[in-house]
């Protein structure tokens, strides 16, 4: 509950103009991630695959990504095929980093694809969990908080692919607006 307060108060502040400070500090990626589906793997339970060969170390938000990468994988589980694992993938390319969320199940409608990210859209037409619905604003709140680090989010999604959201943040976030 205090997690949704939150989003919502920091939607609200970034829809206002107001900055977010996101404490950017080192951080090691990689276990970020195992950190953060460790907690998701408690709600949702063995859901999840890291796929990751090397440690990929910058400075970033470790807050402010965990909120990211905990929004994705909840809307994978929601919105996903249930019997499919949830993939989660981390890369360094040259001074970005990327950090992957795939999910099988159906596609995101392309016209649902072009406002995804815009406060209170919601994706209705899932054929998995169709009474999982929330209030639309996470994905805002991804977008919003990928950009303040310095970044920005892609979204692919097709019929027999699933859906992956990739989000690119720079190796190192410490000049932009979160710093």
């Amino acid at each position: 509950m205090d997690r949704m307060i939150s989003g919502l108060l920091d939607g609200a502040r970034i829809q206002s103009g107001q900055r977010l400070n996101l404490g950017i500090q080192k951080l090691d990626f990689s276990r970020l991630i195992v950190e953060t589906i460790e907690s998701m793997s408690i709600i949702y339970g063995n859901r999840f695959r890291f796929e990751n060969s090397e440690l990929i170390c910058g400075y970033s938000s470790y807050d402010g990504l965990q909120r990211v990468i905990e929004n994705l994988l909840s809307n994978a589980v929601k919105y996903g095929d249930p019997m499919a694992m949830i993939t989660v993938g981390l890369a360094a390319s040259g001074e970005n980093i990327q950090i992957f969320v795939h999910n099988k199940g159906a596609p995101i409608p392309i016209k649902q694809q072009t406002k995804i990210f815009e406060p209170f859209q919601q994706e209705f037409s899932n054929e998995f969990n169709s009474k999982n619905k929330g209030w639309g604003l996470g994905l805002t709140l991804v977008k919003n908080m990928v950009e303040i680090l310095g970044g920005y989010v892609k979204l692919e999604s097709s019929p027999g692919n699933g859906t992956t959201f990739t989000v690119i943040v720079p190796r190192d976030s410490r000049n932009f607006k979160a710093a």
